[in-house]
């Protein structure tokens, strides 16, 4: 009866240790702040740098409009990846400047050079900084130079 006691009592005692060493380690891994991630995610910011020649405009209203162009050619920067394609046709958007209203600014220099743009006409030429996300698509940012 003896042995019985001791094996019992041996028995609980290894699986008390074995409970408290699991949570040692799952204390040891919420506190590890160090866990490496397989998939990061980041945001990665996009400007190309084109001359866009017009193909079609899709007139709404004054600052209602997409500009339908084939990219004539782009200028890489270093700093930024290019997602445009030199021969690639884009539908592109406006990007304005919008006030705290989300109203669009109508005495911002930028967004004076992006309402002139809807009035271009087909064959036109303008030299502008543009990039895509998923939401809007192609966007121009900044407009260059008309021609």
């Amino acid at each position: 009866m003896r042995y019985k006691l001791i094996y019992a009592a041996i028995l609980l005692l290894f699986l008390f240790c074995s409970c408290c060493s699991d949570v040692s380690r799952n204390d040891q891994k919420e506190n590890n702040t160090t866990v490496n991630n397989s998939n990061p995610q980041s945001v990665q910011i996009n400007k190309s740098i084109v001359k866009i020649q017009v193909k079609s405009i899709d007139k709404k209203g004054e600052t209602d409009f997409t500009i339908k162009g084939v990219v004539l050619y782009v200028i890489e920067d270093p700093a930024y990846p290019s997602m445009a394609m030199q021969n690639e046709v884009y539908l592109l958007t406006p990007g304005f400047v919008l006030d705290p209203q989300m109203n669009i600014e109508p005495e911002n220099e930028r967004n004076k050079d992006l309402i002139s743009l809807a009035g271009l006409v087909e064959g036109d030429e303008f030299d502008a900084v543009i990039s895509f996300n998923k939401t809007s698509g192609w966007i121009i940012n900044e407009v260059i130079r008309k021609e």
